[in-house]
């Protein structure tokens, strides 16, 4: 809620300026202001920051594009985040070095990684189970959107924020185990798997056609 509020904040004083300077600075004071107040009311700021960007996102598409300067925020943002990644693939390499892997972090994090994908699955279908129900004839893969949800930061992030316990550094191992797979096995796969996923639906369709 907290980031929803001061994302609609921003909207609406994004479409009272003229110049995209002032509009991208009014979405870094969204990002670093926000996640700043998340932390002194003792919200989880990684949350916040992703519920004001998303909220952020659809409150400007309802204002037109002379009124925000939708391009220039695009670029400046595309720009950010491939420099934000390259850091967090730096960074991800470098914690490897700290955090003590034990045989009881590699059992963790193996059955973490299974369980994540079967609540993955699990959530998606039931969302895409509403879906259908409220949209006749949509149509989304379940498979691919399973597969395909990929863990990275904001993960890391959240294992980050834990205070520090006694089982902080066990969390931290196995949530970096999960983020590996995740990136390395999933992303790295991810194309031979939406061709597989697309020539199995291909033959479906072809089958159900001729029956």
């Amino acid at each position: 809620m907290l980031g929803i509020v001061l994302a609609w904040l921003a909207s609406e004083l994004m479409r009272r300026v003229e110049a995209y300077q002032i509009e991208i600075l009014l979405t870094l004071s969204l990002a670093l202001g926000g996640y700043a107040l998340a932390e002194a009311l003792s919200l989880s700021a990684p949350l916040e920051a992703v519920a004001a960007g998303l909220a952020l996102r659809r409150f400007n598409l309802n204002h037109a594009h002379g009124e925000i300067s939708h391009e220039s925020l695009d670029r400046f943002w595309r720009v950010i985040d491939e420099i934000q990644n390259a850091i967090l693939f730096v960074l991800l390499g470098f914690e490897i070095l700290i955090i003590p892997f034990t045989r009881s972090s590699f059992e963790s994090g193996g059955l973490a990684i299974v369980s994540v994908l079967v609540v993955r699955f699990l959530v998606v279908a039931l969302v895409l189970g509403l879906v259908r129900l409220l949209q006749r004839g949509h149509k989304s893969s379940l498979l691919t959107l399973s597969w395909g949800g990929l863990r990275g930061g904001l993960s890391i992030a959240l294992a980050l924020s834990i205070p520090n316990l006694q089982n902080r550094t066990w969390i931290l191992a196995t949530t970096y185990l999960v983020v590996v797979f995740s990136i390395v096995f999933q992303g790295g796969s991810l194309d031979l798997f939406l061709k597989k996923v697309g020539k199995t639906n291909r033959e479906t369709s072809i089958l159900s056609g001729s029956k």
